[in-house]
């Protein structure tokens, strides 16, 4: 079983430190609200630019690809929410929180559950039965392959707003968030319903398709390519305490690295979440030959997954004939 202890957390981060620098960990940890607003906006204007595409291609086969390319700025919606969840795009507190609800509205995320899981998620990284952000069923064949389709991901999107809808928190949720926070996640599900369900009557009263048109179905389309960077930033890694080994970053083309907000750097931003997103490439400079998980590319980072996968399955298999 793997355990992580709150010295052994000391010792790491400490480590870690000692190789970058304090005063390098201090320049690096400043915030400002400028590099934050320039990728969002660029962010916004790709889903633009991606949804007047789709509106083009409307009626053609065309309707496709332009409906996939255009989920595929949404689902990377999760790169601003995920770093407005850390407080690090932006040093002004309320443009922090503005984008983790609006970007968590588009993509089913409650963000106060999502700050305190991940919170854990940092603490006990790879630790499956402590890690609520772990992804286990990665690890084999099949696994990664029903993961990577996304539904067991929109199950658990769904039944989460549900549950909290009634107060139903689980077991996890209980041990991440304390209990003076449940009824502020109660709220949050509230308001998210209630805009869901404004969008749902307007669409029926208008009998207009444009919701699922520009949003749900690009949605559960682009979805997949989430999915599987999701998993290529921890599936298959050692699952041991340190964190330069627990992660793994994707050195893939810059295009990408923009699209997600610099999180191809995962290890990175695991040493040192504190760190802006924009930058992550200079802390790579530093932490980059002391990596233990670095794959070029995630073509190749999916083909390492599969192969790993592949052995997984077998051994399972064995030891259940066995």
């Amino acid at each position: 079983m793997n355990t992580r202890t709150e010295s052994g957390d000391v010792h790491e981060s400490e480590k870690i430190r000692n190789l970058v620098g304090r005063a390098r960990v201090r320049e690096l940890t400043m915030r400002s609200d400028v590099p934050g607003l320039v990728f969002l906006a660029a962010h916004v204007a790709f889903m633009l630019a991606t949804g007047y595409l789709l509106f083009l291609s409307l009626g053609s086969l065309w309707v496709v690809p332009a409906t996939f390319i255009h989920g595929i700025g949404i689902v990377h919606l999760f790169a601003p929410f995920h770093e407005a969840a850390h407080n690090t795009p932006f040093r002004s507190r309320w443009l922090n929180r503005s984008v983790a609800f609006v970007t968590g509205l588009v993509l089913t995320l409650l963000p106060r559950v999502f700050r305190y899981q991940h919170a854990e998620h940092h603490t006990y990284t790879h630790v499956v039965e402590r890690d609520p952000q772990a992804i286990p069923m990665g690890e084999t064949l099949g696994g990664f392959l029903y993961y990577a389709s996304a539904i067991p991901y929109f199950q658990s999107l769904s039944t989460t707003l549900f549950r909290h809808l009634v107060g139903n928190f689980n077991d996890g949720e209980k041990r991440a968030v304390p209990a003076s926070a449940f009824p502020a996640l109660r709220l949050e599900a509230y308001i998210f319903g209630v805009i869901y369900l404004a969008l749902l009557v307007g669409s029926i009263w208008f009998q207009s398709w444009v919701v699922a048109i520009y949003w749900l179905i690009p949605r559960i389309v682009g979805e997949p390519v989430e999915r599987v960077i999701r998993m290529s930033e921890h599936v298959g890694c050692p699952k041991v305490g340190d964190m330069l080994f627990n992660t793994r970053t994707v050195l893939t083309m810059a295009p990408a690295r923009w699209l997600s907000w610099n999180m191809a750097y995962h290890a990175e931003h695991h040493a040192i979440p504190l760190v802006p997103f924009h930058k992550l490439g200079d802390l790579h400079e530093i932490l980059g030959p002391n990596l233990g998980e670095m794959r070029k590319g995630y073509i190749e980072t999916v083909r390492h997954l599969v192969r790993n996968g592949i052995k997984n399955s077998a051994k399972t298999r064995n030891a259940a004939a066995g």
